[in-house]
């Protein structure tokens, strides 16, 4: 009934708009000040145009104020972006199936292709793309956590869960990739786009994710992914986030994964990185990684290290992990709490030799341009959209010759 009767309202305003587009090109003229006609028609056309766009703007907040008022409001604000939202409905719509967040999923297969059907308890099972286990300490009112009851994540549901084709890499010089993920938000979302397209830390011979709590990013080809909890809370700022990273640093020590493989990369959830890619660029620079500690500055504005993807060699991995403590007494180190910014003034501090090569990533926040997509380089920042993100995938993969994997299927 209240959208039968916007449209009324809006088809009353309709009849006052002029139509005719040489009427229409007069008004615009006349309110840029390029024209002088003062006639009472246009005036009053004036008048008219006005009056609907502000009674569209009544419409506009009339509409969200009911919105707000649904449980369609929840879903709205917890999904990715409104076209995932309407997506989700289109899709519940033309088959029986589990909208994210919402509908139960022991008995229907969930809508979007990235999801998994997670159980929190034995009453509520859900669709979504990642499940951080346990209860988080506060969530606003309109997320699916606002209970603060905790998730068992255990995968149930009707649909057999499909893992991505793809095989973890044994290719030369080895890798092993970490990164730190949030469990709210996009990164999450972003994390399982990783996962089916066995790009990030996935392209690499081994990996880490660490997160406040432990989550289940889905299916990979070895069984279920889980990210390894550090503890919270976490800042969402990256300007912020060097605690965050202290402890995600002393997990990477306690697993030393590092001292098994040639280079250590770390990148962000919102980077579009290529590990297959990145290897004969570090095969040019023919560094001997078990003794030659090496690091690469991969900004030209800057000539510094950009977060997006921070790179150092099996050496250089040795010194930094061993002296944390000793670069957290220096003060320059320490002046601002961004984790690239520690990392860079460490090595520096501890005697890391830098090399400079500005082929690897291409950064938005590093040349103050988007990151083109289909370049050549090994890395782009940032993505922090699915949607940008799968774009961007896809612009690269095809760049390279890549093949996209099977479960990569981006509407």
């Amino acid at each position: 009934a209240l959208m039968a009767g916007l449209w009324s309202s809006a088809g009353a305003m309709k009849g006052s708009i002029p139509t005719d587009s040489n009427e229409v090109r007069n008004l615009l003229v006349v309110e840029d000040g390029l024209n002088a006609t003062t006639d009472r028609e246009v005036r009053s056309q004036r008048r008219n145009v006005r009056s609907a766009r502000y009674g569209a703007l009544a419409v506009v907040a009339t509409f969200a104020g009911a919105l707000m008022a649904t449980s369609a409001w929840k879903r709205f604000v917890s999904s990715k972006s409104h076209t995932a939202f309407v997506a989700d409905a289109v899709a519940a719509s033309e088959a029986k199936c589990a909208v994210p967040y919402q509908e139960d999923c022991r008995t229907l297969p969930c809508c979007r292709k990235f999801d998994t059907c997670y159980e929190k308890n034995s009453e509520v099972a859900q669709c979504k793309a990642t499940c951080a286990m346990g209860a988080p300490e506060s969530a606003p009112p309109w997320d699916p956590d606002a209970d603060l009851q905790p998730w068992s994540c255990k995968v149930v549901g009707s649909e057999y869960m499909i893992a991505p084709d793809w095989q973890p890499s044994a290719a030369v010089p080895s890798l092993y990739c970490f990164l730190v993920t949030l469990v709210k938000g996009n990164e999450p979302e972003l994390m399982r786009r990783h996962l089916a397209s066995g790009t990030g830390v996935f392209g690499c011979n081994e990996y880490d994710m660490f997160s406040e709590r432990e989550m289940v990013i889905g299916p990979g080809p070895q069984g279920l992914v889980t990210s390894t909890a550090i503890g919270g809370p976490m800042s969402h700022s990256p300007k912020n986030n060097t605690q965050d990273f202290l402890r995600a640093w002393k997990k990477v020590i306690e697993k030393d994964c590092f001292n098994r493989h040639d280079w250590t990369v770390k990148i962000d959830p919102d980077a579009v990185f290529f590990a297959e890619y990145l290897r004969p660029k570090l095969v040019k620079h023919a560094i001997s990684t078990e003794t030659d500690a090496v690091y690469f500055r991969n900004c030209g504005m800057w000539k510094s290290v950009q977060g997006p993807l921070e790179l150092f060699s099996k050496a250089a991995a040795r010194k930094f992990f061993a002296n944390l403590e000793k670069c957290m007494d220096v003060d320059v180190v320490m002046k601002v709490p961004g984790e690239d910014w520690f990392f860079g003034h460490c090595v520096d501090h501890l005697g890391v030799r830098s090399i400079e090569d500005y082929e690897l990533l291409d950064d938005q926040w590093c040349s103050n341009k988007p990151a083109h997509c289909g370049n050549g380089m090994a890395a782009f920042h940032p993505f922090k959209t699915t949607e940008r993100y799968e774009d961007c995938l896809e612009k690269a993969n095809h760049a390279i010759g890549r093949k996209a994997s099977k479960q990569q299927r981006f509407a």
